[in-house]
């Protein structure tokens, strides 16, 4: 693991704050809503971020996604410019969640998938990731590691 760092000047940080693991249920938290967005499933988190970068048009996509139904995605597109931030940096990382806390920072959309890093606040862990199943992976073995750490505080 690398260093603890994280760039909160990202316009695209996400904040996420798993609460609970079966059924995943959580919060995320960005700069553009005061309001946290629920989230249900590692799907459902794949989708709040990928529809906040489209929002801000950051990082833009370098490949267009193909879809069974072209009308979904062809609605009008928020130019980067006329989204405003609403959160304060403070607000943001201030944020906690009862399994785990993880700051996503996307860099790249490259190759139909995402490339950046992922901070476990907890453990004061960063991890760069390839794609968005390998960022997915890094939660998922974090919220590992989180549900074994409580089993043994409340076995001993």
């Amino acid at each position: 693991m690398a260093k603890y760092s994280i760039n909160t000047s990202a316009s695209n940080l996400m904040v996420i704050c798993i609460d609970t693991r079966y059924p995943l249920a959580g919060r995320a938290y960005h700069y553009y809503s005061r309001a946290p967005q629920t989230v249900d499933s590692m799907y459902g988190l794949v989708e709040l971020i990928d529809r906040l970068c489209d929002q801000i048009d950051y990082p833009q996509q370098s490949t267009r996604l193909r879809l069974f139904s072209p009308d979904r995605g062809s609605g009008k597109k928020k130019r980067a410019g006329e989204t405003k931030k609403v959160t304060t940096k403070s607000e943001l990382m201030n944020q906690k969640g009862d399994m785990g806390t993880f700051v996503v920072h996307v860099q790249y959309r490259q190759n139909s998938t995402w490339q950046g890093q992922v901070t476990w606040i907890d453990k004061e862990q960063t991890q760069n990731f390839r794609s968005v199943l390998e960022l997915l992976k890094l939660i998922d073995s974090a919220l590992d590691t989180a549900e074994e750490e409580a089993e043994d505080t409340i076995s001993r």
